[in-house]
């Protein structure tokens, strides 16, 4: 008879702590806070340039405090987010599609009623690929793929 209530007390108890632990995780939220209360220099920048070879572009930029996985900064005041001097749309400043600029540079500009702080990414020119030898390439046969960095347009001599 013990053992039977040992039993039910011990699996009473495993459930409990498992319900609390899902209970606790799922109730979790993620901190955040707006710009105008963080100076600039506690903030963390995490940006990205990617431009995909159908010539879009996607730029997104978000605000961090304590690192990237700390506390997310909402833009709020004048703060925001230019990318070559164009302001990212009000409605989306996290991720937005632009043109592409001619030469693949990228200037994204955290803009504040006193300051303002400059990143610069400079996207590498698509690979081309110029020839494959064979025309057909079976599962088995050994592929080895160079990369030249020195010239952004090969073909175009």
């Amino acid at each position: 008879m013990n053992e039977i209530r040992n039993s039910i007390c011990r699996r009473f108890f495993v459930g409990f702590l498992c319900g609390t632990a899902l209970a606790s995780g799922g109730c979790a939220t993620t901190a955040s806070t707006r710009s105008e209360n963080v100076k600039t220099s506690g903030l963390y920048a995490d940006l990205s340039v990617t431009h995909r070879p159908d010539d879009s572009v996607t730029v997104s930029a978000s605000l961090h405090v304590g690192g990237r996985y700390g506390t997310s900064v909402t833009l709020s005041g004048v703060d925001h987010w230019e990318v070559n001097g164009e302001a990212f749309p009000a409605s989306d400043p996290g991720s937005t599609l632009i043109a592409p600029a001619a030469d693949s540079t990228y200037n994204l500009t955290f803009v504040r009623s006193d300051e303002q702080v400059t990143t610069t990414i400079v996207a590498p020119a698509n690979p081309t690929i110029l020839s494959l030898t064979p025309d057909k390439i079976r599962v088995t046969d050994r592929l080895t793929i160079t990369w030249d960095a020195t010239a952004r347009h090969p073909t175009a001599n």
